[in-house]
């Protein structure tokens, strides 16, 4: 009986371990365990880009209107429009970014990273300067230009994957903050004179905000794939909030004193937005 139950044993045995490989193969297959029995290396490099969605609730500069006699008997009213910072500038906020990681888990990461994000200026309908006497007034349209906008950022934060390591497709949220610095934000208002044949004038020129440090925080989610046991793709988006600036200073001002810059941007220059990034991640 032992030697017919031995014998039986032995002929069962390829097709038993036959069905654990096809097991093992489908989970493969659908990334349910890891590519290989090696543990995932805990450190990591990310290299990405991307481009900064603006939610419209920040400003780059105030409104202002304030009219005051001149010295001729004439009463000068100067109006200046707000701005958003998709008015400003005329393309997205584009960025790039490399940060590094240490898992302290399967599920939970450690990282810092090293920012860098830029716009462009352009033209925008300003505001404009009436100018009243008696029986006349004449309108002087004002156009605002903005100069190139840089900054460089540095972040610390965690992130939480809601997956296993094991699984290909990995959601996750993302925690950070940390100081930035932007350059100095140059403007120029200009004013034209239809009458006089279209001649323009800078009535206002220097820098609405000072080169300085601001604080950031964001919370984002994201996704990542996992193509090789060391190399992943991701995407991810969220809100990020830059901090106020710190006033600059005007070299040229023709509208004072109704117009100072204190009036236009004080307590302002700070951004909320969604930084959507894609990136690749190499660990080792």
């Amino acid at each position: 009986m032992d030697f017919i139950l031995a014998m039986c044993f032995a002929g069962a045995s390829p097709f038993c371990f036959a069905g654990v490989a096809s097991v093992e193969d489908e989970s493969y297959e659908y990334g349910l365990v890891p590519t290989s029995t090696e543990s995932v290396p805990k450190w990591y490099v990310k290299i990405g880009g991307g481009i900064d969605l603006d939610y419209g609730v920040t400003d780059f500069n105030g409104s202002f209107k304030r009219s005051l006699p001149n010295l001729i008997e004439q009463i000068v009213t100067v109006k200046i429009r707000d701005h958003g910072y998709d008015d400003i500038y005329d393309t997205n906020f584009y960025r790039f970014r490399s940060e590094v990681g240490y898992a302290v888990t399967r599920s939970i990461e450690l990282w810092g990273l090293v920012d860098y994000t830029a716009a462009n200026g352009q033209d925008s309908p300003g505001g404009f300067i009436a100018i009243s006497g008696i029986g006349n007034t004449e309108r002087l349209d004002l156009t605002l230009h903005a100069g190139e906008y840089n900054s460089y950022g540095l972040e610390l934060g965690v992130r939480c994957f809601l997956l296993p390591e094991e699984s290909r497709l990995r959601p996750y949220v993302s925690f950070g903050g940390g100081p930035a610095y932007i350059d100095s934000t140059d403007v120029r208002m200009i004013a034209m004179f239809p009458p006089r044949g279209a001649f323009q004038e800078n009535v206002l020129n220097g820098s609405f905000y000072d080169s300085g440090w601001t604080f950031t925080a964001s919370v984002v989610a994201g996704v990542e794939v996992r193509l090789a046991k060391c190399f992943s793709l991701g995407i991810q988006g969220g809100a990020r909030y830059q901090g106020t600036r710190r006033n600059g200073s005007l070299a040229r001002n023709r509208l004072a004193p109704v117009v100072q810059l204190d009036d236009l941007v004080d307590d302002r220059g700070n951004r909320f937005y969604c930084p959507l990034t894609v990136y690749a991640k190499f660990r080792f």
